[in-house]
């Protein structure tokens, strides 16, 4: 089998792990090997990447997001998209959780609402995320702390479950003198053991790029850093070679001259022609420029095969990094698509992220600011809240709008014509609103919209006992002023006709402002 060179993050490993040595060992002749970064620990699992190479390979991302264009539009397309500028909204079913939700999420110690795009893309850079959280026991208040990756050690799984991080194992921090000692802190777990069961942890832990029993996660430019920075290294060939592609030499044929007679021509002729100036000769002395041929077509494709071979691996399109041109909109548009579900996927995870650091926080506070509550079956529940993501293609958003007038004309043909029910129709048109970026729940729907219509019943009948009573009290007005036979005829939409009073008596005296008449007074 052929020897593979090593790549870029495997070089730079090697790089780390020979000066680690020669920094910590004074004898290098006694016997360590050249190859010990390339061993694992006996506790690690096939799947791991040596720590050495792992660390080295968050600084190699972090590096490339800080030098190179091409790896900070990755990253940082990948924020852009799946948090958005306009950030996510969490909101909860009652005033009270909402209240809480947003003291913790606009907190100033954490300014969660500020630096979530940021954390975001910090485990995208260093393919994880630690969050250390800390309770206040009196008042339940949480606030988040960052763990910094490369104080990252270890992970440990559960021996029973590979699924489950256990705990996270961080070493010395320098910088604070409570942690100058090698620390482990428990992850956030939900552990059944107690009754109804609970979050239960001093940090949350997330990662992504790691597959199942894997300790650690892996940043999104690993597998793309060689060709990242190849395409780098390619474009400043480029530019160094330009100057040479412009370059040109006069070349001077001196026909039947002997090299004395070359000799005396360069001493007579050596300095090259000014611009606009001129030069005679004859016809056994022939000029010509000479520029180099640096095959540049073909350092194109090779710069464009590349990049794309980068793009490809981190499920970008190619018209998304200054090749627009390359596609019509068409295209472009199907293109975006394997894109999207990328992005949408890594959403899912972020949502994932929100509602596990939510309902933590949340859990904190009942028996505080929050009340316990039951669920028919006895189980504790907690607060319910849903997490809007913003949405990610504006060309699903423009398809779908147009579409819903008549996928809701069709629904309401088939409730007519009783080829659908009620509740299954409206699973249909939720599942179209879904896809907005509004989660919602069919049964949720129902309830809220049976809700609803119990309100609007109430507040009808309140108006309707309302307006009885005030009815009743001009009727019981009328009897007092005009005794009960004008108080009927005025009730009936009209007033008696007896010829000794006339018909307009009262109207006329009431709008004068006069005493209106007694019955019997004109008797």
């Amino acid at each position: 089998m052929a020897r593979r060179d090593p790549n870029f993050v495997e070089r730079a490993g090697l790089w780390l792990a020979r000066s680690f040595v020669r920094e910590s060992f004074v004898d290098t002749d006694a016997g360590i090997d050249s190859d010990d970064h390339l061993y694992r620990r006996v506790t690690d699992s096939r799947r791991d990447i040596n720590p050495v190479v792992h660390r080295r390979a968050q600084e190699i991302s972090l590096y490339l997001w800080q030098r190179n264009p091409m790896a900070k539009r990755v990253i940082e397309m990948m924020a852009d998209f799946t948090v958005g500028a306009d950030g996510l909204k969490i909101e909860a079913e009652d005033d009270k959780t909402q209240t809480l939700i947003d003291e913790f999420w606009r907190d100033p110690g954490s300014r969660l609402d500020q630096r979530f795009r940021d954390l975001i893309r910090d485990e995208s850079i260093y393919g994880e995320l630690a969050l250390r959280r800390t309770v206040n026991e009196t008042s339940g208040r949480t606030r988040l702390g960052l763990i910094d990756s490369f104080r990252i050690k270890d992970v440990r799984l559960d021996k029973g479950n590979a699924l489950i991080d256990e705990a996270i194992v961080l070493t010395p921090d320098d910088r604070n003198p409570d942690r100058s000692a090698e620390e482990v802190v428990k992850v956030v777990n939900w552990e059944d053991a107690e009754g109804d069961g609970k979050w239960v942890g001093d940090c949350h832990f997330f990662t992504v790029n790691r597959i199942g029993g894997q300790k650690r996660g892996l940043p999104d430019l690993f597998a793309i850093a060689d060709y990242v920075d190849g395409y780098d290294q390619l474009l400043f060939n480029a530019l160094e070679r330009s100057g040479l592609i412009n370059a040109f030499i006069f070349d001077v044929t001196l026909n039947g001259a002997d090299e004395t007679a070359v000799d005396d021509w360069l001493k007579a002729h050596g300095d090259a022609p000014k611009p606009g100036s001129l030069r005679v000769h004859n016809e056994k002395e022939v000029w010509a420029s000479v520029t180099p041929d640096l095959g540049t077509q073909d350092a194109i494709a090779i710069g464009r095969a590349v990049k794309n071979m980068g793009l490809g691996g981190a499920g970008l399109p190619e018209a998304w990094f200054a090749e627009g041109d390359s596609a019509n909109r068409a295209t472009l548009s199907a293109q975006g698509d394997p894109t999207y579900r990328m992005l949408q996927s890594r959403q899912n995870h972020i949502r994932q992220i929100v509602e596990a650091i939510v309902q933590t926080m949340l859990q904190e506070q009942v028996g505080k600011r929050l009340r316990e509550a039951r669920s028919a079956s006895g189980v504790a529940m907690l607060p319910e809240f849903r997490v809007s993501m913003p949405d990610i293609s504006d060309k699903a958003t423009s398809t779908l709008s147009a579409a819903l007038p008549q996928i809701a004309s069709a629904m309401s043909t088939a409730l007519q014509e009783k080829w659908l029910d009620r509740e299954s129709s409206r699973e249909v048109f939720i599942s179209m609103i879904s896809q907005l970026g509004v989660a919602l729940d069919a049964k949720t729907v129902a309830e809220k919209i049976k809700a609803e219509e119990e309100e609007v019943a109430k507040k009808a009948e309140e108006e309707a006992a309302k307006a009885a009573a005030t009815a009743q009290q001009a009727q019981a007005d009328l009897q007092s002023l005009f005794g009960p036979g004008m108080a009927a005829a005025a009730a009936s939409g009209g007033l008696p006709t007896d010829d000794k009073q006339p018909k307009d008596a009262v109207l006329s005296a009431t709008k004068s402002g006069e005493q209106p008449p007694v019955p019997g007074e004109f008797e």
